[in-house]
């Protein structure tokens, strides 16, 4: 975030961070003013029997849903300027985590602490 470009005027959407798997984490951008906030969770995160629940109560459901991940994703818009779609793209990608690749957190920055 440190790096974010200038010409990027607003970005929103939401993410999904290996630091807090159980969490939609909504991310809101507008000029230099950023929010990075948990916003509930993933139905993926829920038991069994209250993820049926849930693809009876919300047919589109199907339609999101992926058979490993469920209905964790990265979803974000990006509204701006003279953008390099490549360069966020490429930048983007490289925060991405493969597929049964290892990770050790040490600490996370984005994680809510308590007062």
């Amino acid at each position: 975030m440190d790096n974010w470009p200038r010409t990027v005027t607003r970005c929103k959407g939401v993410v999904w961070f290996v630091t807090q798997p159980q969490n939609v984490i909504k991310l809101s951008q507008s000029g230099r003013a950023m929010d990075i906030i948990p916003s509930g969770y993933w139905i993926a995160q829920l038991k069994q029997w209250e993820i049926n629940k849930m693809f009876e109560q919300r047919t589109h459901l199907k339609d999101i849903w992926d058979e490993d991940y469920g209905d964790r994703m990265i979803e974000l818009v990006f509204i701006g300027k003279g953008m390099n779609r490549e360069k966020i793209i490429a930048e983007l990608d490289q925060c991405l985590v493969a597929r049964g690749e290892s990770v050790q957190v040490l600490r996370d920055p984005f994680l809510m602490e308590e007062a």
